[in-house]
């Protein structure tokens, strides 16, 4: 049950909850290097379901959360952004894969042609901001195909 589970955490050495009580980026980053981050690769994925539209109209203002026209950024900007920010000093080479999903059209969609990764964050937001008004939602939230590209991605690179 949850109880033996607990006990058995508190057991595995190496694991333990990382505070999430954090003002600044700054500070994140310094606790994953006291948690043992030396260095990781990013690999973003983009949800372009339907999902998006249900959400918004519940947390976005009635739009889309992937809505360019608004004042300021769309959450999807936002988070591409703090954990762009926020990891990107731990990927040694700043160069990015990032793909959409769920879309309509081909299961995996790679943000750049021929599958090259990112030139580091602002070119992920970049390209994310050309995408978006271009793609259509698709109605299927199926992450698997960018769970198994990351990790050929992974295995490729090791």
């Amino acid at each position: 049950g949850p109880a033996a589970a607990a006990a058995a955490a508190k057991k595995a050495p190496g694991f333990y909850a990382i505070s999430d009580k954090y003002n600044t980026i700054e500070e994140v980053q310094k606790a994953l290097r006291t948690a043992g981050l030396e260095s990781s690769d990013l690999i973003l994925a983009v949800d372009f379901t339907k999902t998006n539209e249900v959400a918004g109209r519940q947390s976005f203002g009635g739009k889309n959360l992937h809505d360019l026209n608004s004042a300021g950024e769309n959450p999807y900007q936002q988070v591409i952004s703090i954990v762009g920010r926020t990891l990107e000093v731990f990927d040694d080479d700043k160069l990015i894969p990032a793909y959409g999903f769920g879309q309509k059209g081909p299961v995996l969609m790679p943000f750049k042609d021929g599958e090259e990764p990112c030139a580091g964050l602002m070119e992920v937001l970049r390209i994310y901001n050309q995408l978006t008004p271009k793609t259509e939602l698709g109605s299927a939230s199926n992450f698997a195909p960018a769970i198994h590209k990351a990790i050929e991605i992974v295995v490729e690179n090791q």
